[in-house]
C-alpha cells in the first residue's frame, strides 16, 4: 500500500507539472488536491494540510466551489483528527456554506455530521445531538442507508451521555438494524458496545 501511495504522488506531481505548464489551474489544483488526500492516507497531516490549502486557493481563484469546498472538508477532517477543535469547526463550516451554496446536500450533510462528532469529541453532546439529527434527516431523505445508520449510532451515544437511555436505544437499534441488513458486522458489534452501556432499566432521566 505504501508503495502505491508513493507511486500515485510520484505520477500526480507529474501530471500537475504538466497542468501548471499549459496553464490548466483546475488540473493543477485537482492534482494538489489528491497530493492531500493521500497524505492525509499517510497521516502527513501537515504536508497534507499545506497541499489542500493550496488546492482551496486555486479552487477559490477560479471560481470552483465544489473543489473548495471539498478541500476545506478535507482540512475539517483532518483537523478533527488531530483534536484541533476549534479550527476544524471554522473549515467544516466554512465548507457546509459552500456546499449549501451550491445546492449540494450530501457535501453539506457530511459537514454537518463530522461537526457533530467535533461536538461529541469535546464532550458537548447536546450540540452534537442537535447535528445529528438534522444530518440523520438529510441521508434518510436523500436515500443513504449506511450514511443513516452512522448517524443512528452517533445519535444514540450522544443521547447516551445526556440520560436520555430510551431515546438512545431506539437510535442503537435502529442503527443495528440497518447494518444488520447490509451484513455490516463491524458496526453490528459497535452498537451492541454502545446499548451494552446504557443503564438498566432503559428509562429516560427527563
Amino acid at each position: 500500500m505504501k508503495n502505491q501511495y508513493e507511486e500515485a504522488e510520484v505520477k500526480l506531481n507529474q501530471a500537475r507539472s504538466q497542468f501548471d505548464i499549459i496553464g490548466d489551474l483546475l488540473g493543477a489544483a485537482q492534482c494538489l488536491r489528491s497530493l492531500g488526500d493521500i497524505l492525509w492516507m499517510k497521516n502527513q497531516y501537515e504536508e497534507a494540510e499545506v497541499k489542500l490549502n493550496q488546492a482551496r486557493l486555486q479552487f477559490e481563484i477560479i471560481g470552483h466551489h465544489l473543489g473548495a469546498a471539498q478541500c476545506l472538508r478535507s482540512l475539517g477532517q483532518i483537523l478533527l483528527e488531530r483534536n484541533r477543535y476549534v479550527e476544524a469547526k471554522l473549515q467544516l463550516n466554512l465548507a457546509k456554506s459552500k456546499f449549501d451554496a451550491i445546492g449540494n446536500h450530501l457535501g453539506m450533510a457530511q459537514c454537518l455530521d463530522y461537526l457533530g462528532d467535533t461536538f461529541q469529541a469535546q464532550g458537548q453532546y447536546q450540540q452534537a445531538q442537535v447535528a445529528h439529527e438534522q444530518v440523520k434527516s438529510i441521508f434518510t431523505t436523500i436515500g443513504a442507508p449506511l450514511s443513516t445508520a452512522y448517524c443512528c449510532t452517533s445519535l444514540g451515544t450522544a443521547l447516551r451521555h445526556q440520560g436520555q437511555y430510551t431515546a438512545a436505544l431506539n437510535e442503537l437499534k435502529q442503527a443495528r438494524e440497518i447494518f444488520a441488513s447490509l451484513n455490516n458486522t463491524k458496526w453490528i458489534e459497535i452498537c451492541d458496545g454502545e446499548i451494552d452501556l446504557i443503564p438498566l432499566p432503559h428509562e429516560n432521566t427527563d
